[in-house]
């Protein structure tokens, strides 16, 4: 496909997945994402397209048993401190989920790697608590490469038949490269089409008061409306997160 092409794509793609005029401009588009829209919003969503369930319930979901894939960013772009807010926050969303539910992560910096394969809540958020801080350069190419080949094409994994797939990427920005780099921006839109092609949901949470280059990260999720969420800071996300009930099996746990 050529350069000219994917740059066609890029536009097309969002202008026909995001709100307002057909009249606005790319640049206006890509503007009204770097708004951060309330929390109570946010968490709406997450709970009803995530989460799959109902507001302010603790109880069943609306479909199968879920296997999720909790990619984090831990590069350069986001402080230690925050890399481990966001680790915890991952904690507490796998409390809101249904006890069938199995959890995996893969954490990214220069190089992703697989934190854990896919296990239940006890041993998903004993896990977490051994993940640690990379640093270097955001590769969100690798993460995702990483999912796909590493968790949802190898049953070594863990990973179940009939089961429903999400993959959860918590980042501040885009994969790192070069404008010209445009082979990169290339392989990242193709590898993300690799995963939903799998059946898997992509959602992506987009970390900062502003991102630098969002219409790329806006090319990663399943939709721009309902996977796609937009918080200020960490400490945002992790109490729209922390305002979800736990799960009835886990409140007496956590």
């Amino acid at each position: 496909m050529s350069n000219l092409t994917w740059r066609v794509l890029l536009i097309i793609t969002i202008g026909l997945t995001s709100e307002g005029s057909i009249w606005q401009t790319k640049e206006d588009v890509y503007e009204s994402f770097q708004k951060t829209p309330p929390l109570q919003e946010i968490k709406e969503y997450l709970m009803k397209y995530f989460l799959d369930r109902r507001d302010h319930t603790r109880g069943k979901r609306f479909i199968p048993y879920h296997d999720i894939i909790f990619i984090l960013d831990s590069s350069k772009f986001l402080s230690e401190e925050n890399f481990n807010l966001s680790v915890i926050t991952a904690q507490n969303l796998v409390t809101r989920f249904d006890p069938d539910t199995q959890f995996a992560s893969i954490i990214f910096g220069t190089n992703a790697t697989i934190s854990f394969n896919f296990h239940f809540a006890r041993v998903a958020i004993e896990s977490f608590g051994k993940v640690g801080y990379q640093g270097g350069k955001r590769n969100t190419f690798d993460a995702l490469q990483a999912a796909q080949n590493m968790l949802l094409l190898n049953h070594n994994s863990g990973v179940r038949d009939g089961s429903r797939k999400k993959v959860l990427l918590v980042t501040t920005g885009p994969c790192e490269r070069t404008l010209t780099e445009t082979i990169k921006l290339q392989r990242l839109i193709w590898v993300a089409m690799q995963i939903k092609n799998l059946g898997a949901e992509v959602f992506v949470v987009a970390v900062g008061n502003r991102i630098p280059r969002i219409e790329e990260l806006l090319l990663i999720p399943s939709s721009t409306d309902v996977h796609f969420y937009r918080v200020a800071n960490m400490t945002a996300f992790k109490s729209l997160v922390d305002e979800i009930p736990i799960h009835i099996v886990y409140q007496d746990d956590y």
